[in-house]
């Protein structure tokens, strides 16, 4: 337990400064050769809780994730599903936010750059659940505070993270639309982060994630707006209608493709009878 700090600082040195040498050298295991920069970061992952230790650890063992994530990446693939599973170990339970920026990007690199194969749904399920109890972010860094980091710097890492991959598309998107009504304290500032993070995801999903959405984002938006008292009319419409210019991209003009008549239309209808309710 003693040794970890100094064993994982030790491997990201190494990693670092004789990568040349690293490189050249296999190590020999139950499975085979395999090389020495997979063997070191497997057994990282699987023997260090990094939950368990000081803030300085954590971050030292997540610098060492980026850095095999940034320059190892091949080596790191050849782990298969063990990366996501060791990821999504390393970042629970996070609280600092140095190391939540670290987190976030760590979970954003897996999911962008590497195989599917490398994050099984199990592990996407347990990244996404880590991810989401972050939300909303709320910080708001101390007075006298000498890092540095603001809460615009941990909302922009999270929704960086959220919109990584289009797997995370089903999670994300109800997940958001469900914190958009939320009743408790600082409605507004929860509305209009949730309404504001679900645009940029949509903007990196692309075309086919918000046409699958829309009807569910269009219809949370007029009972939201239309049959409850809310204040955040404005964040809603905004996103009603990003969502609408997301979902059309690519279609010609003129055209009208199926999705609009079965999934729009009835829900505007709806938003104008409600209208012409004074609703």
């Amino acid at each position: 337990w003693q040794c970890v700090e100094g064993a994982v600082l030790g491997i990201f040195v190494l990693l670092k400064r004789q990568a040349a040498l690293i490189r050249t050298l296999k190590q020999e295991t139950e499975n085979g050769e395999v090389p020495l920069a997979v063997h070191l970061a497997d057994k990282m992952l699987k023997e260090v809780h990094v939950p368990s230790h000081t803030q300085a650890v954590r971050k030292s063992a997540l610098d060492t994730i980026l850095l095999l994530e940034d320059e190892w990446h091949d080596e790191l693939t050849m782990l298969g599903p063990h990366l996501g599973d060791g990821i999504a170990a390393a970042i629970e339970e996070e609280r600092d936010p140095r190391n939540l920026l670290a987190s976030f990007k760590v979970v954003r690199k897996v999911m962008a750059d590497f195989p599917a194969a490398c994050v099984s749904r199990e592990a996407l399920t347990a990244l996404f659940d880590t991810l989401s109890s972050y939300f909303p972010i709320t910080f708001q860094p101390p007075k006298g505070d000498k890092i540095g980091i603001t809460g615009d710097d941990l909302r922009e890492a999270l929704s960086q993270a959220f919109s990584a991959s289009p797997r995370f598309t089903d999670l994300v998107v109800p997940f958001l639309l469900d914190a958009s009504k939320d009743i408790e304290a600082d409605v507004d500032a929860t509305v209009a982060q949730a309404m504001q993070t679900l645009v940029f995801c949509l903007e990196k999903f692309g075309a086919s994630a918000a046409q699958k959405h829309l009807k569910d984002i269009l219809a949370t938006a007029r009972d939201q707006v239309c049959r409850t008292k809310t204040t955040c009319a404005r964040d809603f419409c905004r996103c009603v209608v990003e969502s609408l210019k997301i979902a059309m991209t690519g279609v010609p003009a003129g055209l009208h493709p199926s999705w609009v008549a079965k999934d729009v239309v009835p829900e505007l209808n709806e938003m104008a009878e409600d209208a012409s309710k004074g609703r």
